[in-house]
């Protein structure tokens, strides 16, 4: 057992560091405990409820995908599409879960919940914050 104990914690790194540097999908969907209750496509949209000046969000659709527990897909906005990306857990809660911005100010976080057809929530970012809603098509 004191042989494989440094084996997995540096597994373990090795996983960290592939999802922080690369983004690879099989890291981050072995951190946590996901559920496949929520797997298949969904589509919704995100609006903002309070903005300053310089937020950058808009109104958009949002497509994405769920596997195994692991989100992603993409929210279509005027100045573009921004990725979306995270974990869906067991009881459908969100975690680790944002929407990629070129700044760093303007990456959204999310919280909210995911049932059998249906999900929402609310986004924050450092500029404007608002709610989104997804519908399960497949």
């Amino acid at each position: 057992m004191a042989r494989i104990r440094p084996l997995l914690a540096a597994a373990s790194l090795s996983l960290a560091a592939c999802a922080a540097l690369t983004g690879c999908t099989g890291a981050l969907k072995s951190f946590g405990s996901t559920s496949e209750a929520f797997d298949g496509a969904w589509v919704g949209q995100m609006n903002v409820v309070s903005r300053t000046r310089t937020c950058i969000m808009t109104r958009g659709g949002i497509r994405l995908t769920i596997d195994g527990g692991y989100m992603q897909g993409n929210v279509r906005q005027s100045g573009g599409n921004r990725r979306i990306e995270g974990l869906v857990q067991e009881d459908g809660t969100l975690s680790s879960t944002t929407i990629d911005a070129e700044f760093d100010k303007d990456t959204a976080s999310l919280t909210g919940r995911f049932e059998e057809m249906e999900a929402e929530g609310h986004w924050t970012s450092e500029e404007c914050d608002g709610t989104w809603s997804l519908r399960k098509i497949r």
